[in-house]
């Protein structure tokens, strides 16, 4: 079905009234759609799909076609890897259960407090954070690399992974 060149214009004015690029809307769509999938999906499939799974012997890889208003597709390889398979194949995981422990209050008095910690973070492409607190510009630089790529690095502090979905 073809839009007609006045339904195009309003789209772009609707597009213009949010304030962001196309692209940027794009993004923010994938990201809300990876999500759904992450949260919500992948833990049906560890619950209920992964034990029966268990029961085959070699690696395998279960591609699942879905397009809205048509029944899903299931593919199957013996790859051992997806993106062995499809070039722009993404990995999504869920995020691991970590326990964080949550301290009482201080049994010594802190005599001498460190004096602050200043981080700049400048990046290839010119972008450039610096913020008073280090703590900002280190969440805009895990922001502005991606939460899953800095993820997959396996960072921790205190045994917690710097990345994961719990809060603490």
């Amino acid at each position: 079905m073809a839009a007609t060149l006045e339904e195009l214009y309003t789209t772009m004015r609707t597009l213009r009234g949010l304030n962001k690029p196309i692209d940027d809307i794009l993004d923010e769509l994938n990201k809300l759609e990876e999500d759904i999938i992450k949260n919500e999906i992948l833990p049906i499939v560890e619950d209920k799909i992964e034990p029966v799974l268990k029961r085959v012997q070699r690696d395998l890889v279960l591609v699942v076609d879905y397009h809205p208003d048509e029944p899903i597709s299931v593919s199957l390889s013996r790859k051992s890897n997806i993106r062995q398979i499809i070039d722009d194949a993404k990995l999504l995981e869920i995020d691991p259960d970590v326990e964080h422990r949550y301290g009482g209050k201080r049994t010594k008095k802190v005599e001498n407090k460190k004096s602050k910690t200043v981080l700049k973070v400048t990046f290839p492409d010119g972008t450039v954070f610096f913020d008073k607190a280090a703590s900002n510009t280190f969440a805009k630089t895990i922001e502005k690399i991606g939460c899953m790529r800095v993820r997959q690095l396996g960072l921790t502090y205190c045994k917690v992974p710097i990345v994961s979905k719990q809060e603490g």
